[in-house]
């Protein structure tokens, strides 16, 4: 987004004063020195309100029963935050500040993470919608055994998001069923084509990244 002059949008407006710009959203204002003025306004995952605390975030969503040796992929609709960006840098995020930290697992080695509500949807109602991206989340059942699934844990700094206009969906995610665990895994790649990335905060041996959750309450 170039601004030569000033603009508003639903989101916050922008002044063009001599030699610089101010970027204004509710109270927050921050002047910014350039001649012109070019914003990136991009989805993020839903861990940087109120502060960034942890990467992780739980997802919480209508259980799916899963058969033995069975698969499937859901769909799930989850808040996003929105961050504005100027040459690269960060100068504000949008999203619902209410959402809590919880604890999975023991208090010590456990994982703080965002609580984030998730609603199970069908493929065909993907829509362009701000402050909300979907999860395309591949399960399988490696057991002979049916399981109940209604929660995943994710590591926002291995997660690529993918975008298209308001359409943001994080890269395919995969959920693995073992006997003892669930593992998550990171697919590295859009469920739909011709998507721009947001490349996750962490490159390096991404592809051997995985979660661990333990069967329990």
């Amino acid at each position: 987004m170039k601004c030569k002059r000033s603009r508003k949008t639903d989101l916050f407006e922008i002044e063009r004063e001599k030699g610089a710009f101010v970027y204004r959203r509710g109270e927050k204002e921050i002047r910014i020195v350039t001649e012109t003025l070019e914003l990136e306004v991009l989805p993020l995952p839903p861990i940087h309100l109120p502060e960034k605390i942890s990467p992780f975030f739980m997802v919480n969503f209508e259980p799916v029963v899963m058969g033995g040796k069975s698969r499937t992929i859901v769909f799930l609709k989850i808040p996003c935050e929105i961050g504005v960006f100027v040459d690269g840098m960060q100068i504000d995020v949008i999203g619902d500040e209410g959402l809590r930290y919880i604890l999975y697992g023991p208090p010590s080695g456990g994982y703080i993470c965002k609580n984030i509500p998730g609603e199970r949807v069908d493929e065909k109602e993907m829509r362009p919608e701000m402050g909300f991206m979907y999860i395309p989340l591949r399960i399988k059942n490696y057991t002979p055994r049916a399981f109940r699934v209604g929660r995943i844990l994710m590591n926002a700094e291995y997660l690529d998001i993918y975008y298209r206009g308001r359409l943001a969906l994080t890269e395919m995610v995969k959920l693995d069923i073992m006997e003892d665990l669930l593992r998550v895994r990171y697919m590295n790649r859009s469920y739909i084509g011709g998507m721009k990335k947001v490349k996750a905060g962490r490159m390096l041996l991404r592809k051997e990244e995985e979660i661990e959750m333990r069967w329990g309450p």
